[in-house]
């Protein structure tokens, strides 16, 4: 009996504390950056000096946008992320350039969690990931017998999920987020660009294509960084 009423005790305070924190949940504003890695990626054909794979990735790699957080119950926010992410052959080189590059636009319901003092606190976040204006570019015509070419992708539609922790200066308006984003993505392509000549993509050229290059994974894992501002 002893042991349930302290167990009671212990919920009742938690209660307390979580119904006084939530009251300084407010909106905000941000600047965000992303790092991270595509769960696969796919050799180009490009090989270094030494002969090694150069290879490239259609998930992770760099993000730079903004993002904002607007609470709509007790614990439980919108928040919405525009962002330009883009990766780089691995490993680089001298002679020859390339990368992805899209737009994101990630929305999610939040689920706050108060920790420790009043400002701070976890959020977990889930929704979709709308993939726009994606494309691969490759330039290696000053390698010999290289080539320069492109894929344009359709816009796809993918999900993320992120786990952040929310900080912010006591009394101030500024504070900070550091968290994990795991993203699951897929795209198709529609377009070749090879040296300098454009070519649509029929169901025959699907099928000859590789998998990887014709319908690469996006996903990937990234770690998120960003400066807030609270309205």
């Amino acid at each position: 009996m002893k042991n349930f009423v302290t167990l009671v005790a212990v919920f009742a305070l938690l209660h307390t504390v979580s119904h006084a924190q939530s009251s300084y949940i407010r909106p905000f504003i941000g600047l965000t950056l992303g790092f991270g890695a595509g769960l696969t990626d796919f050799d180009t054909g490009i090989r270094t000096e030494d002969n090694k794979e150069v290879r490239l990735s259609t998930g992770g790699g760099f993000a730079i946008g903004a993002m904002g957080h607007i609470p709509i119950a007790k614990l439980w926010a919108l928040s919405g992320e525009v962002n330009y992410q883009f990766t780089s052959l691995q490993p680089k080189l001298s002679n020859a350039d390339g990368g992805f590059y899209h737009y994101n636009f990630i929305p999610q319901v939040r689920r706050l969690i108060p920790v420790g003092r009043q400002e701070n606190y976890i959020s977990t976040g889930i929704g979709p990931l709308f993939s726009m204006s994606p494309k691969l570019e490759v330039n290696a015509s000053k390698i010999p017998d290289g080539h320069n070419y492109a894929f344009t992708y359709n816009s796809a539609v993918g999900a993320a999920f992120n786990v952040d922790f929310i900080f912010w200066t006591p009394g101030k308006r500024v504070g900070a987020l550091m968290g994990l984003r795991y993203t699951l993505l897929a795209h198709e392509a529609n377009k070749i660009k090879w040296d300098g000549v454009e070519y649509g993509l029929n169901d025959e050229a699907h099928q000859i294509l590789p998998d990887d290059i014709d319908q690469p994974d996006g996903s990937g894992i990234d770690l998120v960084i960003s400066l807030l501002y609270r309205l």
